[in-house]
């Protein structure tokens, strides 16, 4: 990956609906119309952007909507990640992993600053040892390197009583 992000493309494979395939790709890339009948002639793939870079929410909701539109459309294509053909299971995993990752570092960046919320406890609640979370509370209500809102500091404390021992 680089740090303009990893591209996608997608070669459309059936084209019975020629026009609709064509006004969707023309929504969800930068190709000219007859940039767009030229690949769907051709069988070439069509670039939609780049995944992880900084515009990587918006490219990924374009993605999955043209997906989404073309499988109502019965087309059959297939989807390039940096140049190599993947399944669309591996693309929606690799997306689902990248939100995952994105959360996991939010979550950390919280707690490394001393300033968690409801959220950045919940999640260390499902995804820590039971004596971890025991101890980020007890240090919370301390106040000892944490700087929580007054709802944050009643929630730890009300999730403390209710931790088992």
């Amino acid at each position: 990956m680089s740090d303009r992000g990893t591209p996608v493309a997608i070669r459309v494979v059936n084209v019975d609906k020629e026009v609709a395939i064509i006004k969707l790709l023309r929504v969800a890339s930068n190709a000219t119309v007859s940039g767009i009948r030229e690949a769907l002639t051709r069988q070439t793939p069509i670039s939609l952007g780049s995944v992880f870079a900084l515009d990587h929410d918006e490219i990924e909701q374009t993605i999955l909507a043209l997906l989404s539109q073309l499988d109502e459309l019965g087309s059959t294509y297939e989807i390039i990640v940096d140049g190599k053909p993947e399944s669309r299971q591996y693309f929606s995993n690799i997306l689902q992993r990248w939100r995952e990752i994105g959360l996991q570092t939010q979550m950390m960046t919280n707690l490394e600053i001393g300033e968690p919320d409801i959220e950045t406890l919940e999640w260390l609640q499902r995804e820590s040892p039971g004596d971890v979370f025991r101890d980020t509370l007890e240090q919370v209500i301390r106040g000892d390197g944490y700087n929580v809102n007054t709802e944050t500091l009643a929630w730890a404390k009300h999730q403390l009583g209710n931790a088992e021992p």
